[in-house]
């Protein structure tokens, strides 16, 4: 009696195993029928190319652009340009045998009083960079009343040896930063 009870109980749970196992194989059909179904219907949505890997200091970084852009009058594609144009999203950059640093080049020693009214310590950090940037940026902006100039004496100190400089930042941001046209003169 004893043997056949333990058989029934085998038996029963053995069958809500085959149960569960088809219920889990029906899904998995419906599923797959689904997926090309969509595939059939929206054959966009596989074909469409994936968008290009964001370096992780630009993720963590646009916010605060964002907020410098605003807090500035600046046009943060302008700004994500000229980043990108400087130092690649690399925080720890240096150029000009190491005075220009950090995303975008700041140059410490034209900046110090800059840097010491804005509480700025360190301009490998990204947001200090980014906030003495925008402030460089911002004030020859309204000294030159245009982009171009503004990021030509950004580069270059004058108006006149960074023109290329500009020319690439403004098209940068307007063909890679977003739709929207920026005031380039």
């Amino acid at each position: 009696m004893i043997v056949a009870i333990a058989t029934f109980e085998k038996r029963d749970k053995d069958m809500r195993i085959k149960k569960i196992m088809t219920a889990i194989a029906g899904i998995m059909i419906v599923l797959g029928l689904n997926a090309i179904a969509t595939a059939i219907d929206n054959p966009e949505v596989y074909t469409k190319p994936l968008p290009d890997p964001v370096p992780v200091s630009r993720l963590e970084t646009n916010n605060h652009i964002d907020k410098m852009a605003k807090r500035y009058g600046l046009d943060s594609r302008i700004i994500k340009a000229l980043i990108e144009e400087e130092s690649g999203w690399v925080a720890s950059a240096e150029g000009d045998n190491g005075q220009s640093v950090g995303l975008m080049q700041i140059q410490e020693h034209w900046h110090k009083e800059r840097m010491k009214r804005l509480g700025v310590t360190s301009l490998y950090d990204p947001e200090q960079n980014i906030t003495v940037g925008c402030d460089i940026l911002s004030e020859l902006l309204n000294k030159y009343g245009n982009y171009k100039d503004a990021l030509s004496a950004y580069n270059s100190g004058n108006t006149v040896e960074g023109r290329e400089y500009a020319d690439r930042i403004l098209s940068n941001a307007r063909n890679q930063f977003n739709t929207h046209r920026t005031k380039d003169n």
